[in-house]
């Protein structure tokens, strides 16, 4: 959790509200996702000042959610707000969660470090008071640009593939009726500015935010995870020990916990090879014979 000013922000998870592991390096805060999970932004006001109000603003990866939050400065507000994308209509807010994806990339053969970092960006403003809202009758939504996430231009690799998130709707929804009349406020100084940087794992070893694993094999299935159905499953093997040689040090694993490769075959590769196996077998028979 973040405290800044008179605000907490963190990213939870949109199902279960617990929020993501956070990590702090050089005063910047990193939050440690995982991709196709759905969030939102917990905010809490906890804090107490001079008389008025506060618009809060949200930013994400560069693109504004299109809507405030307005807070009064001189309360203290017992529960968190969860922010996402927001719908409204006959009387009726509804926040849609966001989610995590990788995103398309071009491959232009450019660095990646720069892109590995999602953002979630707060901005708080004072507000001034400028008369009363009228009703509102019409619908509005800020979900529309929101269903894909932008193309991002980076040197294309299995590795950045598995590292880079960003941030699209979701599934999730949390509706409540609001009052259509209310009081306006105009925009003043910007009071305040939040950031968490948000990344996979693998990410956040490559830019130094968490260690490297001492598990090398353990690391290289983080970057590359096993998904054909014709290759070994390593992964469910036993590591046993490392051991100490004249080139180097290797590590060994015990796979007996694995299936043979006979048994990782497809149900296609198994038939082409029970088929040229038998082929074989019939052209010995007559070769035999021919004898």
């Amino acid at each position: 959790m973040v405290q800044q000013g008179d605000f907490t922000v963190q990213l939870v998870d949109a199902e279960t509200k617990v929020p993501f592991k956070e990590h702090y390096k050089d005063d910047k805060v990193y939050v440690e996702v995982e991709p196709d999970i759905d969030y939102f932004i917990s905010m809490k006001k906890t804090g107490k000042s001079d008389p008025g109000c506060s618009k809060c603003y949200f930013g994400i990866d560069n693109r504004n959610l299109g809507y405030y939050r307005r807070y009064n400065n001189e309360c203290v507000y017992d529960s968190p707000s969860f922010c996402g994308l927001l719908q409204y209509e006959n009387g009726v807010s509804t926040h849609n969660a966001l989610k995590f994806v990788k995103p398309p990339i071009n491959d232009d053969g450019s660095s990646t470090s720069r892109l590995l970092m999602g953002k979630i960006e707060l901005k708080v403003y004072e507000g001034i008071f400028d008369g009363y809202k009228q009703p509102r009758n019409s619908s509005r939504s800020s979900c529309d640009s929101w269903k894909d996430a932008p193309t991002l231009e980076s040197k294309k690799t299995k590795a950045t593939e598995k590292k880079i998130l960003r941030s699209v709707e979701g599934s999730i929804k949390l509706s409540k009726s609001v009052d259509s009349m209310g009081i306006r406020y105009r925009t003043g100084r910007l009071l305040d500015t939040i950031v968490l940087n948000y990344c996979a794992a693998v990410g956040l070893i490559e830019v130094g935010v968490l260690q490297k694993p001492s598990d090398v094999w353990g690391y290289q299935r983080m970057l590359c995870p096993l998904k054909s159905k014709d290759s070994l499953p390593v992964a469910a093997s036993k590591k046993i020990r490392t051991q100490t040689t004249v080139s180097g040090s290797a590590e060994l694993f015990d796979l007996t916990a694995a299936v043979t490769p006979d048994e990782s075959l497809t149900t296609d590769r198994r038939s082409e090879r029970d088929h040229h196996q038998g082929s074989q077998s019939q052209l010995r028979k007559r070769k035999l014979n021919f004898d």
